[in-house]
């Protein structure tokens, strides 16, 4: 029957997975949340027939979320209501045997509930409305078929509650006496086109020649495919018409310009495509290739159209036959491509545009000289633009260049003239300069980490050029810029999205790829990488979908590679691993053994990294305690809600050098890390706690729990980790806490006002588990300040009793003088 569990488990989550359209998306990630608690506890299962009965219900909530999205939007409350039944009943199964997993479940079936976004559900044609803005029809036409279809249905797959009963009879007796409304016609969608008499007359009568390779979607439907004469007739005379002209071709005036229709619009730029290609969503929507590309590097599971989320990697195919009929109607009527534009439009697929005073310059053609081309594509609406008077930057353009250059001097005092020269098209020698220059100027500023002189080059301009100056074939000039670059991504945080703007993700990941990069250039890379994926979870999933795990892995297994690169590049998959799906991609790239072996290091062969930290030391030691702390924190994350994880880590053989680097570090975040490490391990899982305590883990973390001068992060890690020993775990382990002198110090956190909130309610909650006999009662009753001289206290009277300790501890706290507040704070790592 646990073949069976794992059966229904894995079946939740590629279902969850492969759906297209998810229309009750939230309460299907809860459900997965409850498959997951599930799978790590099936050791503990008793009753599994009550625990599959309840995951069969559960698989088949999120199976008709996916396949019957119109139906479950509108029965979202009947849905709920039996997802909650089923995690209650799998709570129950679980009752007994994992008693914290059941109360987790029972925490997930309070929290289902039906959302609010279907009011109006007595007015059908409100009611179309709100399911194409709900994401699960493409249109109304679409909504009103699904909703009819939906209204006819006699059996569901649960039981309607009494509201979604009431509101299918009135929805049923609404549309009896409404006419059936059909989609229209495909002749009726061509007709919405109206380009021109020829040309409707063209794809309405076509032949069906269309290649294969063509998607359906309304895009054809508007635009099916072109006859041969058609075809060869667009190809004779709008070959050259319709390509984008730049250079002498002539700009028709604004007033001239025909009326480009929507379906040759992109979505994203709001210009006519040149190379459109069909994006396989429901949206049924055309975009341009290169606009596409940059989304989807930055959402690669968000339909750019309708902003819903997929819970998979978006694929597209070309569009070739909306990419004839552009081109037949820019044949018929005479105009190219850039005609058809708006003036200060980026034109996508002919390079994006930079304004300077008025001018403009090609960046791609600037860039061709030195083979930059490939790395740009700066996207829609975000040209770096300088106000002022003067001429183009570009050459050829006109324009007096060293005014122009003491101009921005002028304004971006110590990096303006340095970010003239970056954007001109100069060697490369004067461009690497530049960029040390700017290096340079970040190093010795007096503002925190030159702060201010990073955003200085931001606002002058200078991210879309350094990110362009990291394809260069010198070495020095793009070593220079790589490092000039991870200066200016450190801080301000908002550099982090320019430089991920400017396509600056991919451009490190092909450093890491290059051959001769220098170990320098590898470790700035990796450094900008690690900071930009800090910024949100998009930026981390795009950083992992662009290829750059393997690579990080690599870095960490090269032995050329120093200490400080592994760090960063540790710190990378540090930040990555928060992402559930990508910490299983991290371990499957072989990266736990890696890990494993950077914590295990030792500083200049010593036994001991207790004097690591001695400041002015050599600078071997700082790097080596650097990378020691990146890679447990890597291995913090990874472990964390991921059994198979934890379990790869304790087989890599990490929890001893973990405790050693907790027990004699002298680098409070590096304690920090082991610690939070070692709590994640810990969790749910019987085998690992008696490891780590095998291994030595207690005296460190109740020495660091009881140190007043540890910072509040230490301690709140501490004190987790303690709790999550003694949570759920059997007698022996229970007994070595104890042993091992936690019980005082314990309820001296309980107790102490000035401690962290967090510190407290973990101490107070492990030292209700470990009062499981009438002897450790009374122990903890007499530390806590009660004497109980006749009998032992019950397990009742030590719970009250922590809890009344707990509440006199925070009235004092909120009583007491403001002051600053506790050290660190939510770590987002974790």
């Amino acid at each position: 029957m646990k073949g069976e569990t794992s059966r229904l488990v894995d079946g939740i989550h590629a279902r969850y997975d492969g759906a297209s359209t998810l229309a009750l998306k939230p309460l299907c990630r809860k459900v997965c949340t409850v498959a997951d608690i599930v799978e790590e506890e099936l050791e503990k299962v008793k009753d599994a027939d009550v625990l599959c009965e309840g995951l069969r219900t559960l698989e088949t909530v999120v199976t008709l979320c996916g396949a019957c999205p119109v139906e479950a939007k509108l029965l979202q409350r009947s849905y709920v209501a039996a997802a909650k039944r089923s995690t209650r009943l799998v709570g129950d199964a679980l009752r007994g045997a994992a008693e914290d997993a059941a109360d987790e479940l029972a925490d997930v079936a309070n929290s289902f509930v039906a959302k609010k976004d279907m009011e109006n559900r007595q007015d059908s044609k409100a009611l179309c409305e709100q399911l194409v803005r709900a994401g699960v029809a493409a249109d109304e036409s679409e909504a009103a078929v699904e909703v009819r279809r939906f209204a006819e249905k006699k059996e569901f797959a649960f039981p309607l509650t009494d509201e979604d009963r009431t509101f299918l009879e009135g929805l049923r007796q609404q549309l009896a006496s409404e006419p059936v409304s059909k989609r229209p016609s495909r002749r009726q969608r061509v007709g919405s086109i109206k380009p021109s008499s020829t040309l409707l007359s063209t794809i309405a009568l076509g032949e069906d020649t269309a290649s294969n390779e063509a998607p359906q979607n309304d895009d054809l439907d508007a635009a099916p495919s072109v006859s041969k004469k058609s075809k060869a007739a667009a190809s004779a005379r709008g070959a050259a018409s319709c390509s984008s002209s730049h250079g002498g071709a002539r700009k028709l005036p604004e007033d001239q310009r025909p009326v480009v229709p929507d379906q040759f619009r992109c979505p994203i730029t709001l210009e006519i495509m040149s190379d459109p290609v069909f994006l396989f969503t429901q949206s049924g929507r055309s975009f341009e290739r290169e606009a596409l590309e940059h989304w989807l590097e930055l959402h690669p599971t968000v339909d750019p159209l309708t902003n819903e989320e997929h819970g998979m990697l978006l694929e597209y195919a070309p569009n070739r036959v909306l990419k004839e009929v552009i081109a037949l109607w820019c044949s018929e009527n005479d105009v190219t491509l850039d005609d058809c534009r708006s003036p200060a439009s980026a034109s996508f697929g002919g390079g994006r545009t930079s304004h300077f005073n008025g001018g403009t310059t090609s960046a791609a053609a600037a860039a061709t000289s030195s083979g930059e081309g490939a790395l740009l594509g700066y996207p829609q609406n975000q040209a770096t633009t300088y106000s002022g008077g003067g001429g183009g930057l570009g050459r050829g353009r006109g324009g007096d260049l060293d005014s122009q250059a003491s101009e921005m001097e002028a304004r971006y005092p110590g990096v303006g003239g340095k970010v003239h020269r970056l954007g001109l098209t100069h060697d490369e020698d004067t461009r690497g300069r530049a960029a040390a220059g700017l290096l340079k100027a970040m190093e010795e500023s007096e503002h925190e980490e030159g702060e201010d002189v990073a955003r200085m080059i931001a606002d002058a301009g200078g991210v879309p050029f350094l990110v362009v100056l990291l394809a260069a074939t010198s070495r020095a000039a793009r070593e220079s810029a790589a490092m000039a670059l991870c200066r200016v991504a450190r801080r301000p945080r908002d550099n982090r999205a320019l430089i991920v703007n400017a396509r600056g993700i991919a451009a490190c990941v092909r450093l890491l790829t290059s051959a001769d990069a220098t170990d320098l250039t590898r470790q700035a890379a990796a450094g900008v990488l690690q900071h930009v994926a800090c910024y949100s979870m998009q930026f981390k999933v795009a950083i992992a979908n662009a290829g750059a795990i393997p690579l990080l892995v690599g870095l960490l297994a090269d032995p050329n590679a120093s200490d400080d690169t592994k760090a960063d590049a540790a710190r990378c998959l540090w930040s990555i691993a928060v992402n559930d799906q990508k910490k299983i991609a991290i371990a499957n790239a072989g990266a736990i053994p890696h890990l494993v072996a950077l914590v295990a290091r030792r500083s200049g062969g010593e036994g001991s990294v207790s004097s690591v930290v001695e400041r002015g030391g050599p600078l071997s030691t700082t790097s080596t305690i650097a990378v020691r702390e990146a890679a447990a924190g890597a291995l913090q994350n990874l472990a964390a809600n991921n059994s198979d994880n934890k379990a790869a880590i304790i087989l890599a053989g990490a929890v001893p050098p973990l405790v050693e680097l907790l027990a004699t570090s002298a680098v409070e975040t590096a304690r920090e890390t082991a610690a939070g490490a070692l709590q994640n391990l810990a969790k749910h899982n019987e085998s690992n706690k008696s490891v780590l305590i095998e291994a030595g883990v207690l005296p460190p973390l109740i020495r660091t729990l009881g140190d007043d001068r540890a910072s509040a992060r230490s301690q709140r890690t501490s004190a987790r980790a303690i709790e999550n020993l003694v949570w759920s775990s059997n007698d022996v382990n229970k007994k070595a806490v104890v042993d091992a002198g936690a019980v005082p110090v314990l309820c001296a956190k309980v107790l102490d006002a000035d401690a962290d909130a967090e510190v407290r309610q973990a101490s107070a909650e492990a030292l209700k588990v470990l009062a499981n006999t009438p002897k450790l009662r009374t122990k903890v009753a007499r530390h806590l300040g009660q004497n109980w001289a006749i009998m032992s206290p019950s397990e009742r009277d030590v719970e009250n009793l922590i809890n009344a300790s707990l509440r006199r501890s925070s009235t004092s706290q909120r009583g007491a003088a403001p002051g600053a507040s506790p050290a660190g704070g939510t770590f987002h790592h974790s």
